[in-house]
């Protein structure tokens, strides 16, 4: 086994009594407000447990529509929305998606 350190003759020096202001970082949203977010950001991480079977299905279907699996669920959503009279909008908009 490890031998165990000994902290006995440690001595702390005493911490400043003033804590440093936390740093902000100013942003300029110009017509865009969407501008410079990242995706973790500007949305709400979900998850959802599909069967293995799904999942494949939207994965081929997805490769033959030429779109990712996330979008296809994303439209999913927004259909869904729509015919249940939701307001959205439900795609998180970012710099990128633009």
């Amino acid at each position: 086994m490890a031998k165990k350190p000994d902290y006995g003759n440690l001595t702390l020096e005493p911490q400043e009594s003033e804590t440093p202001a936390p740093v902000t970082v100013a942003r300029t949203r110009s017509e865009n407000p969407a501008r410079g977010r990242t995706l973790k950001e500007a949305a709400t991480q979900t998850v959802i447990y599909l069967h293995p079977a799904a999942a494949k299905a939207l994965k081929r279907y997805a490769l033959e529509q030429d779109k990712k699996p996330h979008d296809l669920l994303i439209e999913a959503l927004e259909a869904w929305f729509k015919s249940h009279g939701l307001q959205g909008p439900v795609r998180a908009e970012t710099a990128r998606s633009k």
